[in-house]
C-alpha cells in the first residue's frame, strides 16, 4: 500500500460509474449460524483520509498537496513505541484528547489514523466483522448490537492486538467514540418532538461506519493543539433518547471547528451531521 493510501478519500476511490454494492467488493464466507456465531468478511475498501480531515478540516487536509506529507512526517517523527507483537511495531503521539497511532513493520508505516478519547463503555455483542484484506487484515470494522439494542458499526482501534478476542467472544464491552465530519444545525423534523435525537447508516459510506446523526450536546469542551494544526471541540452527544437512562446511548466525539457551518455550539444544542464511529475493548 502507497503512502497516500493511508489519506485516499473514499469518494475518489470508487467512480460514479461503478457499482457499490458490498457483492462486488466483498468474498463472503458467513451461512446462516446461531445467534452467538461471529461472521467474518474479506473487504477491499476503507481507507482513513476522510478521518484525518475530520481532525484537521477538509479543505486543508485535501485542498494542500502537502499538508498530508507533513503531518505523516510530524507523526512518525515524534510518536513513541507502544509495544511490538511479531514483526508489528505500534506507536503513538498523545495529545489531551486524542491519540495518533501507527502501525510499522520495520522502518516502513504500514497504517495511521486517529483515537478520539472515550469515557465510557457499552455491553456490546458483535455480529460480524469486515476485515481490510488490502492492509493484510490487521484493520476491521465490528458490526453488532449496543445493551442488546440498537445497532451499530464500529473502526477497532486495537483489532491487530486483539483479533482473536474479536473472532472467539461475542459479549464484550467497547468504549465508542466518534470524529465529526461534519455539521450543522438540526433540523425540525414533522410529527418529531424538539428533543429527537436519532440516527442511521449514512447512504453513501454506511458500511464503512459512517453515520447520519442528529444529536444533543451534553458536555463540550475545547480540544485545540499547540503542537498540530487542530481546532475544535470534544463533547459528549446523545444518539437515543431513554425514559430510563439518559446515558443509554452517550458518545465522545471531536469536532474541528473547519467542519462545521455553525457559528457557535453550547451545551445543550440538538446538531445535525455525519460521524465515523470507532472504538476498542473496554
Amino acid at each position: 500500500m502507497g503512502l497516500f493510501d493511508f489519506f485516499r478519500n473514499k469518494k475518489k476511490e470508487t467512480p460514479k460509474d461503478t457499482p457499490s454494492s458490498q457483492e462486488e467488493t466483498v468474498e463472503k464466507t458467513e451461512t446462516p449460524e446461531p445467534e452467538d456465531i461471529i461472521t467474518v468478511e474479506q473487504v477491499t475498501e476503507g481507507s482513513h483520509g476522510d478521518h484525518w480531515a475530520g481532525i484537521f478540516g477538509f479543505g486543508n487536509w485535501y485542498e494542500n498537496q502537502k499538508f498530508p506529507t507533513e503531518m505523516l512526517a510530524f507523526i512518525a517523527a515524534f510518536s513513541t513505541e507502544q509495544s511490538t507483537i511479531g514483526n508489528m511495531t505500534l506507536k503513538e503521539y498523545a495529545l489531551p484528547y486524542f491519540r495518533l497511532k501507527s502501525m510499522y513493520q520495520g522502518k516502513d508505516m504500514v497504517t495511521t489514523f486517529p483515537i478520539i478519547k472515550s469515557t465510557q463503555s457499552i455491553p456490546f455483542q458483535t455480529k460480524n466483522i469486515k476485515e481490510w484484506a488490502h492492509v493484510n487484515g490487521i484493520e476491521a470494522q465490528i458490526s453488532g448490537s449496543g445493551k442488546a439494542t440498537f445497532g451499530v458499526s464500529f473502526f477497532a482501534n486495537d483489532y491487530f492486538e486483539n483479533k482473536e478476542r474479536y473472532h472467539k467472544n461475542a459479549h464484550m464491552n467497547v468504549n465508542l467514540s466518534g470524529i465529526i465530519l461534519g455539521v450543522g444545525a438540526a433540523p425540525q423534523m414533522e410529527g418529531m418532538s424538539d428533543e429527537f435525537v436519532g440516527y442511521f447508516p449514512n447512504k453513501e459510506h454506511g458500511q464503512f461506519s459512517i453515520i447520519d446523526f442528529v444529536g444533543k450536546v451534553l458536555a463540550l469542551e475545547a480540544a485545540d493543539s499547540r503542537e498540530l494544526p487542530i481546532e475544535g471541540y470534544w463533547m459528549k452527544l446523545r444518539l437515543i433518547n431513554h425514559e430510563e437512562d439518559a446515558n443509554f446511548f452517550v458518545i465522545d466525539a471531536f469536532l474541528s471547528k473547519n467542519n462545521s457551518s455553525l457559528p457557535s455550539i453550547q451545551i445543550g444544542d440538538r446538531i445535525s451531521g455525519a460521524m465515523w464511529i470507532q472504538g476498542e475493548l473496554a
